[in-house]
């Protein structure tokens, strides 16, 4: 299986997480903003950092969970295409 093609060019300064269920049919969701504690970390506590990097990679699990329904529909609506 080969790996996905890289995800559209977007231009700004938002990043994206993109899921594929299908080649060439990415699903894009703005990825949440870092917390300071993880961009500026000089005099935080390791369970500071902890505790913003796990609230991070929460909140990208959610948005991916979101559009995952969408992604799938994708996968289906060219299934359905093919034939």
């Amino acid at each position: 299986m080969s790996s996905p093609p890289p995800p559209p060019a977007v231009a700004g300064r938002t990043a994206y997480l993109a899921l594929w269920v299908e080649p060439d049919e990415p699903v894009l969701v703005a990825c949440p903003e870092l917390p300071d504690v993880l961009l500026e970390p000089k005099d935080a506590r390791l369970a500071e950092t902890l505790e913003g990097l796990h609230s991070v990679v929460w909140e990208m699990v959610d948005r991916l969970n979101i559009v995952a329904p969408s992604a799938r529909a994708l996968a289906a609506r060219r299934g359905r295409d093919a034939d």
